[in-house]
Order: structure tokens, then C-alpha cells, then sequence
């Protein structure tokens, strides 16, 4: 494993109770530069007493309910949490932010951008990367990106560098390079692949079906609980 730029190794925990999705996710992480997984459990008791003796940075957790997310969240302070589910009703996501959870993710995310968006989250981004029905109202999606920034942002996806993007769209690469930095202004960004995982998640909301599953939205979750009191949410 290599380490981050800075040096840090970010470690999660995680909590599924399918014993071939802790495989899978433990594989994909791992492969991330900087992140190593910590520990693993099937249930929630097990998952609590990991978390005690294992003192983790991140628990990636399965919909287990409310009841375990609001447990760990109590007990756990500083602990980023993490929801890693496929079936969760509107309700439930408002529900789980009310309780304290930092970020949820769809199981539809592709697989390469999920240990992106656990360190992006854990930097301090609160995300809800979900289905379009998932999203609950009245959370704010980032901010809309201007027609240059689409260029600039399509051309990375594409797998181009700055300098090439620049000759693409004949502009000079200390120009794209500001249109880079007003993108990771406003998806809350600072590294190139927390940037990319991000433009990857809106890629299809922003050019039509482009790497990634369709109706997967981003939204930014509010960072007090109590933020959703006026919110009325919908019904699918």
C-alpha cells in the first residue's frame, strides 16, 4: 500500500453483513493509495466492539437502520460514518443525516470511485451520492458548473492533463488551470482523484450516460442535524 501525499493512512471499518461484499470492498480499498482497512464485522455488535478496540477513521457501513447508525454515532465521536447501501427511501436518508451521518453512497457507484469518495468524505465533504429517488428534498446540489468548466471537466474524464485539455480547446494551460480550481471550489475539492470521483458520480447529469450508472445524483448534506426541520420530503 502506498501512502497519500501527505503521508496519512486513512482506516476504515467495515460493517456488512455479507461476507462477500466486506471481500470485495476490502480488495477495492486497499488498492486506493493511503487507505487500509482496519477491521470488518457481519453485525452490528461485532462492528461495536471492533470499533473500540480498533479506533478507526472511517466505518463504512451497510443500511443496518437507524438504530445502529445513531449508536455509533453517539458513541463514537470523530468518528466519520459512512452509509454504503442499495435500497434506501427518501425517509431513511433523512432520517440517517438527522442522526449524524457524515456521507451515503449508492452500491451503484462505479467500483473504482468508491475509496475516492470515503477519503473525500472523510476530508470534510458531506455527500449523498444516491439514485435520483433516493435524494431526499431540499438538499442542495453543487453548485452548476459554467459551459467552459463542462469542456474543461469532460476532457479530464476523457483521461486528458491540463496541458492537453488547453490545446483542445486552444486556451493556455494557465487558463485551464483556473477553471480547475474554480471546479474543486465548488465540488468542495483540493486532489485531482477526489475531483475526478466526483465529476465521475454527475457525469451522466452533466453529458448524458458517461461512466457511470444513470440517475445517480450528488447532493451536499447539511451539516446540522436540525437542518432538515422545514424540509417536507417526497413520496418516491
Amino acid at each position: 500500500m502506498a501512502l497519500r501525499d501527505d503521508g496519512a493512512v486513512l482506516k476504515v471499518f467495515l460493517l456488512d453483513p455479507v461476507e462477500v461484499v466486506r471481500i470485495g470492498l476490502t480488495r477495492l480499498l486497499e488498492e486506493e493509495d493511503g487507505i487500509v482497512i482496519a477491521g470488518q464485522a457481519g453485525c452490528v455488535e461485532e462492528a461495536l466492539e471492533g470499533l473500540r478496540r480498533l479506533s478507526p477513521d472511517v466505518l463504512l457501513m451497510d443500511g443496518f437502520g437507524l438504530e445502529a447508525a445513531a449508536s455509533v454515532v453517539t458513541q463514537f465521536e470523530g468518528l466519520t460514518v459512512i452509509v454504503f447501501s442499495m435500497l434506501l427511501s427518501r425517509q431513511t436518508v433523512e432520517k440517517l443525516v438527522r442522526h449524524g451521518v457524515q456521507g451515503l453512497i449508492s452500491k451503484l457507484v462505479p467500483a473504482g470511485d468508491i475509496g475516492r469518495l470515503v477519503r473525500l468524505i472523510h476530508d470534510g465533504a458531506r455527500l449523498a451520492v444516491l439514485p435520483r429517488q433516493q435524494q431526499p428534498a431540499g438538499l442542495p446540489g453543487l453548485p452548476p458548473l459554467t459551459p467552459r468548466e463542462e469542456d474543461v471537466i469532460r476532457l479530464l474524464l476523457a483521461g486528458m492533463n491540463t496541458s492537453e485539455a488547453a490545446r483542445s480547446l486552444s486556451l493556455s494551460e494557465r487558463t485551464v488551470r483556473t477553471y480547475v480550481s474554480s471546479i474543486h471550489s465548488k465540488f468542495g475539492t483540493r486532489r485531482r482523484d477526489d475531483l475526478m470521483a466526483v465529476a465521475t458520480a454527475i457525469a451522466s447529469s452533466l453529458f448524458g450516460d458517461l461512466r457511470r450508472p444513470p440517475n445517480l445524483e450528488v447532493a451536499s448534506l447539511p451539516r446540522s442535524r436540525s437542518s432538515f426541520s422545514t424540509v417536507e420530503v417526497g413520496s418516491g
